[in-house]
């Protein structure tokens, strides 16, 4: 996994999913270890992927995982806060 730089605040999901240059190839058991936090959200899709969000103080990633829990890559990412680091 690679990891750049990151910007420390009170938005441990956001700084901690900042970190991880690319999602893509990461298993959501590393995910998970990686945030700390279950998603908010998992929404099972016809095609048999699955898009996991999580969401904190108007941040909130979208990352979508095939049928063997690999990560697809960033499906949506927003920021509410329009923070720049």
């Amino acid at each position: 996994m690679r990891v750049r730089g990151a910007c420390e605040g009170m938005f441990a999901i956001r700084d901690r999913m900042r970190r991880i240059e690319d999602f893509r190839g990461l298993y959501y058991g590393k995910v998970l270890d990686w945030v700390g936090v279950l998603p908010a959200e998992s929404l099972h899709q016809a095609d048999g992927t699955v898009l996991r969000t999580w969401r904190e103080n108007g941040y909130a990633i979208t990352l979508r995982f095939d049928g063997k829990d690999c990560c697809l890559g960033v499906w949506e990412e927003r920021d509410g806060l329009n923070s720049v680091c």
